[in-house]
């Protein structure tokens, strides 16, 4: 296969358009302060701001993340899903077809993989949302595992499949039409809700595209296509209620993304960069090339710490890619009428004048990123991932679009923060020489703000008061004066007007300002209107090259997410792992934990194969079974998402489910259903869709229930996971199924290690936090001696002590006259 062709094959998923915050290595945004200000008595009139507002640019803003979901869904036990994903700040479509169970668990998934801000659905006649809503157990899942999403109701008729084919053919790439249509022509739900989306772009949203830009990718429920013909099922699949319990991407106290998974491993510079890590953090790969693959590159990028630093820093000055692309696709919407024809017209220009800049920055940042990569130096020694996203950003055209854009743009146009600079900025982008009237309109702006400036200084000799002409980017220009100027008894004259104290300065303007703010607007808008047919040429340009735009956004994306990986590999003494038919981790340690403790975290081994599948977790309450069972599932993550582990030394088999019934789940459940009823319906689940492939980690089974219906339900439980030969690792108080389900040979008896020293006055519980063979003793009572700890009464203690005493002797008694009837 061409190594340029390989990229594809190896991104787990395409880059999410889910904007996540900044790691500490980002660009830190930049805050200002609110002044406090008082309000003189003079006259005031139009053109000063109480408060002036920080200027902002394309080129330093991150778009919030926007995307729109539709979903159809068909009838039957096996229930067929299709649904459309528009990420509107990329401008990327994703379609998918699938059929789903009644609990609609991989549509659930999906959702809370891209998290839209919509979710377009079909009405049924004059039926009203809540009735629709009645109707379908689909929306009523979906309302209550994301509150935070606002439904849209459509005609039927607006999800039709012969319209979501012209759609495709009419916006899609048009290399790509040809075998996407091979696939999705014959899936009727998946093109109806191509239709309902488009339909809603175009006419609520007030979005208009320009023709075969738009690129359209097709996923089915395990992934894309590209990655299918090496493993049927190509992607680890995590359902909601593990993803949420693990922390991958959200605390479940304060739902940000502090001391999680993701928060751990973001060390990413990009949006394009942190939305793909989020991505794989929900849906890691199972593909063993896949893995393999980032494997090598990390391991590459880690190798010199110099390389890896140089590639982190030049992708600092590099805009977010998908932003610009989206900016490029969309057209302007002659049927917005919200504001006037030619403000809009000027607010367009200036929006494309912003882009072209970004662009210039950007071709530039892609060129230089590859000169950075290991394989530029060693073209012959570098792994698969390198030479394929050097490939890619290497590519001749990139150097052609920058020669291009610099005969437009004025090669020394950079990052500007101030309103005035920007605002320059803009007005001088494009070069002198390009168009004559656009630099006799420069010509007119210029000599309008240098008339402004000789204005003040007449002022300021007229008065005698130390005056300084100051820009806003809201109101323009202004004169600024020390308050110190006045405590002489000095006077402002009345023709000195909206005078605002800020702390020891005083704003004010008089109407002659404000007259030549108004030349100076009008000179700029000329300048802007004029530079449009020069900026548009360009952009189309780059219009006619957009999929290698989408091919370059790609290949930065994951280089980013590599080299995020890469740096944690270096700053937490990470290991490589390995991949085989066992589970097999010395000294493994909690990723979180690991991270945000500030004392040592006690290291544990996990060893796991077909003759000991199924593990009996141990111990006392706070002994940490289940911090050993998330972190059982926390490396089986990172390991399939192709990241280095905490471990002395890692090696996993490949799972293609991670499932898991944790103690925390009901907070995340239906309120309206019991804690016990939300325990049988996710163990179902588990049951349902378990295989020989999977990790399965289980907390506290049927501890909601009576103790003889928990042991009975439970042990049934056990007995259906280990035939199944999945890797299951199954925390447990129930001491009676560590005994009776040891006949199996895959059942092994695992108990975290507590030491209790007995004196006179005291029982002392040392926690070791050690896993060890065997189950744990039932003679000791940790229970009381752990309350006996907390300082609970000796009266209750003595009482608590004799009614287990009495309780196994009952037990005892029934056990023995069972067996002598028997006999």
């Amino acid at each position: 296969m061409d190594k340029s062709k390989q990229l594809s094959s190896v991104i787990t998923v395409s880059s999410s358009r889910v904007s996540l915050p900044g790691s500490s290595n980002a660009t830190k945004s930049v805050y200002t302060q609110r002044v406090t200000q008082q309000a003189s008595n003079r006259p005031t009139a139009g053109g000063v701001s109480a408060r002036p507002k920080t200027a902002t640019t394309a080129v330093a803003r991150r778009q919030a993340p926007k995307c729109i979901m539709s979903v159809t869904e068909g009838g039957g036990v096996a229930v067929e899903v299709g649904i459309c994903i528009f990420d509107v700040n990329s401008c990327e479509c994703t379609l998918s077809q699938f059929a789903d169970s009644t609990t609609f668990a991989r549509t659930i998934q999906k959702i809370n993989l891209n998290d839209p801000q919509k979710i377009l659905v079909s009405s049924f006649g004059n039926k009203s949302s809540e009735e629709i809503k009645e109707r379908s157990k689909l929306y009523q899942l979906i309302e209550q595992q994301f509150p935070h999403v606002s439904f849209i109701f459509l005609p039927r008729k607006y999800f039709n499949d012969e319209m979501g084919i012209d759609y495709i053919k009419h916006y899609g790439l048009q290399e790509d039409i040809p075998g996407l249509l091979v696939g999705v022509s014959p899936k009727y739900y998946c093109l109806a809700a191509t239709s309902g989306t488009f339909y809603y772009l175009l006419q609520n949203e007030s979005l208009a595209f320009a023709e075969n830009t738009i690129k359209f990718s097709y996923q089915g429920a395990e992934g894309n296509q590209y990655a299918k013909f090496v493993l049927n099922f190509w992607i680890t699949y995590l359902d909601t209620i593990t993803s949420r319990n693990l922390e991958l991407v959200t605390n479940i106290i304060n739902t940000n993304k502090e001391n999680t998974l993701l928060g751990i491993l973001d060390k990413t510079i990009t949006p394009m960069g942190k939305r793909l890590l989020r991505m794989n953090i929900l849906q890691p790969s199972c593909c063993l090339e896949v893995i393999t693959d980032r494997l090598d590159a990390i391991q590459e990028l880690s190798a010199s710490e110099t390389c890896l630093f140089n590639i982190q820093s030049s992708l600092q000055p590099l805009s977010d890619l998908d932003y610009m692309i989206s900016f490029i696709v969309k057209l302007p919407n002659a049927n917005n009428k919200s504001v006037g024809r030619q403000m809009l017209a000027v607010h367009h220009s200036e929006s494309k004048i912003n882009q072209a800049i970004c662009l210039k920055q950007s071709i530039k940042s892609i060129q230089n990123i590859a000169f950075q990569l290991p394989c530029h130096s060693n073209p012959d020694g570098s792994c698969v991932l390198s030479t394929a996203i050097y490939k890619i950003l290497s590519e001749p055209i990139f150097a052609e679009l920058e020669e291009i854009i610099n005969n437009v743009i004025n090669e020394d146009v950079g990052i500007e923060r101030t309103g005035l600079g920007l605002r320059n900025q803009k007005c001088y982008a494009v070069k002198a020489g390009v168009n004559g009237l656009l630099d006799v309109g420069k010509q007119a702006y210029k000599e309008a703000i240098e008339d402004t400036y000789e204005l003040v200084s007449e002022y300021s000799e007229t008065t005698g008061l130390k005056m300084k002409l100051q820009f806003s980017a809201s109101s323009g220009f202004f004169i600024q004066m020390p308050t110190s100027e006045l405590s002489d008894g000095n006077t402002l004259p009345d023709k000195f007007i909206n005078v605002v104290t800020k702390r020891k300065m005083l704003h004010f303007t008089t109407l002659e300002i404000l007259q030549s703010n108004s030349r100076i607007n009008e000179s700029l808008m000329e300048v802007y209107l004029m530079s449009d047919k020069v900026v548009s040429e360009l952009l189309q340009v780059f219009r006619d090259n957009i999929n290698i735009l989408y091919k370059a956004s790609e290949a930065i994306a994951l280089l980013d997410m590599l080299a995020s990986l890469a740096s944690c590999k270096l700053s937490y003494g990470y290991v490589r792992p390995t991949f085989s038919d066992v589970l097999a981790i010395k000294s493994g340690r909690h990723p979180i934990l690991d991270h945000i403790l500030t004392f040592p975290l006690v290291p544990n081994d996990t060893f796991a194969s077909l003759s000991s599948s199924f593990q009996f977790i141990t111990g006392p309450n706070m002994s940490g079974k289940s911090t050993y069972l998330r972190q059982v599932a926390l490396l089986n993550v990172m390991a399939h998402i192709g990241s280095f582990v905490p471990a002395e030394y890692a090696s996993f088999r490949l799972c293609d489910q991670l499932l898991s019934r944790l103690a925390n789940d009901n907070i995340l459940s239906d309120t309206n259903t019991s804690s016990f009823m939300t325990e049988m319906k996710e163990t179902a689940y588990l049951l349902q869709h378990v295989t020989s492939s999977s990790v399965v980690i289980i907390d506290e089974l049927c501890r909601s229930t009576s103790p003889n219906n928990a042991v009975g339900i439970a042990a049934a439980v056990c007995e259906e996971l280990a035939k199944t030969k999945a890797f299951c690792f199954f925390a447990t108080h129930l001491h009676e199924l560590t005994r009776t389900l040891v006949i199996y040979p895959n059942v092994v008896n695992l108990r975290l290690k507590v030491d209790v020293r007995m004196d006179d006055r005291n029982c002392m519980v040392d926690y070791q936090y050690k896993i060890e063979d065997g189950h744990l003793s039932t003679e000791q009572n940790y229970g009381l001696q752990i309350a006996q700890l907390l300082g609970y009464p000796k009266s209750l203690l003595l009482a608590a002590y004799q009614i287990v005493k009495e309780l196994k002797k009952n037990k005892q008694t029934a056990y023995t006259n069972e067996k002598a009837k028997e006999v």
